[in-house]
């Protein structure tokens, strides 16, 4: 019974997921930490052109390739060698939260483009 559960959970998180190219497009941009319990110490840049993200939060700073970033459901997580960035949808466009590296997960803001 639980290996049916496993693999329907499995069906349902994969299915109402992104492709690579839809996260892409979702995360896209920049977006500032705005945390009620960490503040504002974090910032990410994805550039969709370049398939890179620079991401920073306290003392982390890790830069990653987004050919290698792997979805998982509505996540996008990228391997970097110094560690992962996570990053999960929100439910407003210009919401979503993020954990980078061993940092806490945070809530992040859309920067509006200049």
């Amino acid at each position: 019974m639980m290996k049916k559960l496993a693999i329907l959970s499995f069906a349902i998180l994969t299915l109402s997921g992104f492709t690579l190219e839809e996260a892409i497009q979702r995360f896209e941009g920049g977006w500032q930490a705005e945390d009620q319990i960490y503040g504002n110490k974090g910032a990410i840049e994805i550039d969709s052109e370049n398939k890179r993200i620079v991401a920073a939060a306290f003392n982390s700073v890790l830069r990653g390739d987004l050919d290698e970033a792997e979805v998982v459901g509505g996540s996008l997580v990228i391997s970097t060698p110094d560690g992962d960035i996570l990053l999960y949808g929100g439910n407003e466009s210009n919401e979503i939260s993020a954990r980078i590296g061993n940092t806490p997960t945070m809530r992040f803001v859309r920067v509006p483009p200049k």
